[in-house]
């Protein structure tokens, strides 16, 4: 997440559960690329197979790691209204005032695991669920709209939660209030003066 002059926050949701099946999809690649550069070392010439081996790595490489970030979104505060923009099309727009929370949807997953095994019909074999652990994504509640969540990915807790705070930070340096920090109709009135004492008894006939 980086903050971009005074008024535009980017965030950038890291997407687990895609760069996890990249990773897998790497392994494998990495494979193929080794099994690949040895043919070509022992049936065209050595440096034949060292240029595929560079070649498919640098492919590889830029397939599991170049692009392990979910949608890219920014948010906008001018003149008193934020606009939220997912890449370049705009996903939302409304008032500071209009806004009345910046939250969490949470939900508790289980993955199946597959094996370490190099072979796929093994690691099918081998597969496991993992134990539950939490995941998240960040949500504007603005009075009278649909919750808008930022992000369709539901990223590590921890991250989303960060991710939140950084949020929050920023639309109060541009003025928001949230919604339960706001004084209601009902905040706390001058207290009224307490009643007069009873008047004084006059004094009792001579």
């Amino acid at each position: 997440m980086s903050e971009v002059g005074s008024a535009v926050l980017v965030y950038e949701p890291m997407a687990e559960d895609r760069a996890r099946g990249r990773g897998i999809a790497a392994f494998q690649l990495v494979a193929i690329s080794a099994i690949a550069g040895a043919a070509l070392a022992v049936f065209v010439t050595p440096w034949a197979g060292l240029v595929g081996m560079i070649g498919m790595a640098i492919a590889v490489g830029d397939f599991a790691f170049g692009r392990r970030r979910g949608a890219r979104i920014s948010l906008r505060v001018a003149a008193g209204r934020v606009r939220v923009e997912r890449v370049t099309e705009t996903v939302g727009e409304f008032s500071l005032e209009e806004l009345e929370d910046v939250t969490l949807d949470v939900r508790e997953i289980q993955r199946v695991e597959e094996g370490a095994s190099a072979i796929p019909a093994m690691r099918v074999l081998d597969a496991r669920v993992s134990e539950p652990v939490d995941r998240a994504r960040i949500v504007l509640v603005a009075r009278g709209r649909p919750p808008l969540v930022l992000s369709d990915d539901y990223v590590a807790h921890m991250e989303a939660t960060e991710g939140m705070g950084k949020i929050r930070v920023f639309l109060r340096k541009q003025g928001w209030v949230p919604l339960d920090e706001r004084d209601g109709p009902d905040s706390a009135a001058p207290a009224s003066d307490p009643p007069d004492s009873a008047a004084p008894e006059s004094g009792s006939a001579g």
